[in-house]
Order: structure tokens, then C-alpha cells, then sequence
């Protein structure tokens, strides 16, 4: 194959890897605190047999969007969102994670739990228990939760020196590895919304048009493949004419 073939076959195979991350861009842009994510790619330079040198294009790996997504009040007393830095921690069965998706709610025990059934933990490690025949919670700016009989406890709330840094565990869930540990944020540093939840930061608009360019570029490289291939076809059929 010609290094226009390789060139190109390259490029649409990023192209497709990058569609994959849109598609689930799309897919989640009603997911609670989503953060969207684009895919990077550098360049790569080759010295082919003839001794041109040639330009590839390299995977260089998926970027996190950071940035908040818009705070949307539900009216939920169990719904909390962080305006701001922060994270919510919470026990899985494989270590504390930590998430801001803030819909949150009571399991049979009484104890506060992730929209995925995790135990939402306070700023001491434990889990949130909420005394039963409780008329009403509070939630305040700082995270203490207090109910008709007084304090609870106060939601632990950490933030991170490279978020982008934290491993996506699925469902709204982030792991932090070993080179990055959590802050924990003092009370006048946070500000939580009770009755509100961080909605996804993606925007569709932006999302299909950038499905559309992403379309087009593929497209445009399958014509230049075929034209390549039509180049060849002519040469092999004009040095075979040749008598």
C-alpha cells in the first residue's frame, strides 16, 4: 500500500475512536454532573522506505471537561448539588470513591445512599444514617445535614490538586490513584445546594456538529483513498499499454 493508504487509514481509524466518544457524550447529556470528553491525538512522523518522511496521526489519549455544568433545583430535600470545587465520597466495595452526582436518597436502614445504592459518607468516613419517623432534613451551604433533633454529621466534600487525574469508574463514579490524594475541604471553602442538582455539562449543538465535521473528514479521507487507488490503476494500466 501507498503511504497515502496509511496515511488516511490511520486517520479514519482515530476518527471512528473519536465518534465512540461523542456517541457517549450524546448519550449522557441528561446524565447528573456528566463531564464530557473529547479525544487528543499528536502528531507522529515516519521515515518511510523512499525517505520521505511521513505524517501520522497519533492517539494521544481522552481529555475530561471540567467544567460545571449548570445547577438545576429540584426541590428534592435529598438532592444536593457542589457550586464550586468538590467531590461527594462514598463507600463502594472496592475503597472510597467519589462523585458529584448529588441524587441522593434513603435505603431501608435509614442510611443516606448514592443514586447507585452507595453509602454517602460524613467527614469522619462513616456512613449517613438518618433517624427513622424524620420529618424533615437540611442540608446547609457547609454540608451538615441536621434533622428536627439537631446535627447529624456534615457530608465529606474533597477536591483534588489534578482532577483530571481521577479514573471514570462508571456511573457518575470516579477513582483517584495512588499519586493523587483527596483534600478535604473545610466547611467556609463549599458550597452546597440542597434541593438542586449539577446537571451534565455537554451541549447536543455542539456535540452533532461535531459529528457532522467528524463525518465529513472521514469521508474526505475515503476520497482521497479512492483517489490514490485510481492513480495506481491508471499508471499499472499505462506501463502494461507500453509496447
Amino acid at each position: 500500500m501507498s503511504n497515502t493508504v496509511y496515511v488516511t487509514l490511520a486517520r479514519q481509524s482515530l476518527l471512528r475512536e473519536e465518534m465512540s466518544v461523542i456517541a457517549q457524550n450524546i448519550a449522557n447529556t441528561s446524565t447528573t454532573a456528566y463531564k464530557g470528553e473529547r479525544r487528543m491525538f499528536k502528531e507522529y512522523l515516519f521515515q518511510s522506505a523512499d525517505g520521505n518522511t511521513v505524517s501520522y496521526v497519533e492517539d494521544a489519549g481522552v481529555k475530561r471537561d471540567l467544567i460545571q455544568g449548570r445547577i438545576e433545583r429540584t426541590g428534592n430535600d435529598l438532592d444536593v448539588a457542589i457550586n464550586g470545587d468538590g467531590y461527594f465520597a462514598v463507600n463502594h466495595p472496592d475503597g472510597i470513591l467519589y462523585t458529584r452526582q448529588g441524587h441522593f436518597q434513603l435505603d431501608a436502614k435509614g442510611t443516606l445512599v448514592s443514586s447507585s445504592g452507595l453509602p454517602v459518607l460524613d467527614a469522619g468516613g462513616r456512613p449517613i444514617v438518618i433517624p427513622a419517623r424524620t420529618s424533615h432534613v437540611t442540608i446547609g451551604r457547609d454540608g451538615t445535614i441536621a434533622t428536627d433533633s439537631g446535627a447529624l454529621g456534615r457530608l465529606q466534600l474533597v477536591r483534588f490538586e489534578n482532577e483530571d487525574q481521577l479514573v471514570r469508574y462508571g456511573e457518575g463514579l470516579f477513582a483517584a490513584p495512588g499519586t493523587e490524594q483527596p483534600e478535604t475541604l473545610r466547611a467556609k471553602d463549599v458550597d452546597v445546594q440542597q434541593g438542586a442538582i449539577e446537571a451534565s455539562n455537554v451541549s447536543p449543538i455542539i456535540e452533532m456538529t461535531h459529528m457532522i465535521e467528524l463525518v465529513r473528514n472521514y469521508q474526505s479521507a475515503q476520497r482521497m483513498m479512492d483517489t490514490d487507488r485510481d492513480m495506481q490503476s491508471k499508471a499499472i494500466q499505462d506501463m502494461t499499454a507500453v509496447k
